[in-house]
């Protein structure tokens, strides 16, 4: 085999597995689970929490937030033990298997080299004499701010 050929072929080599690297990273998109379940968080301070923020239970990565809004007259609405006031309202969209109770603890948590932010959600064995109740779209979550 000629220089020339051998050249050739390193060369379709090397495109080719330059176009595989590009499509590969242009077309696979990480999951976080099948994002059939919804829950409403209630913030009183976002820190950083965005739209396609991922949720975290126990450091898993089980959804993300789709939609973020503003409480009217949240001064109006409930507040916790603090007195804190729940100003934001976040959507999460979250993996069907992962079940979230009363008893979970839901807070912002920074991860990674970068201090990426994330939403946690730690579960809590139930204090004794109280039952946990399953949270739904239904029921808004108070979370814990830090």
């Amino acid at each position: 085999m000629n220089e020339y050929m051998k050249n050739l072929i390193i060369g379709l080599f090397v495109i080719v597995a330059c176009i595989l690297t590009v499509g590969i990273i242009l077309y696979l998109q990480p999951t976080v689970g099948d994002a059939k379940e919804t829950l409403i968080v209630r913030f009183s301070n976002l820190n950083g929490i965005t739209v396609g923020t991922r949720v975290l239970f126990a450091g898993k990565p089980i959804g993300e937030v789709v939609a973020i809004s503003q409480i009217p007259q949240a001064r109006e609405q409930p507040t916790d033990e603090l007195g804190q006031v729940y100003f934001y309202q976040l959507v999460l969209h979250v993996d069907s298997s992962v079940r979230v109770y009363n008893t979970d603890q839901i807070t912002t948590a920074t991860s990674g080299l970068l201090g990426e932010k994330s939403i946690a959600i730690i579960p809590k064995a139930a204090p004794k004499g109280v039952r946990p109740i399953l949270m739904t779209e239904k029921t808004p979550i108070y979370a814990e701010s830090v």
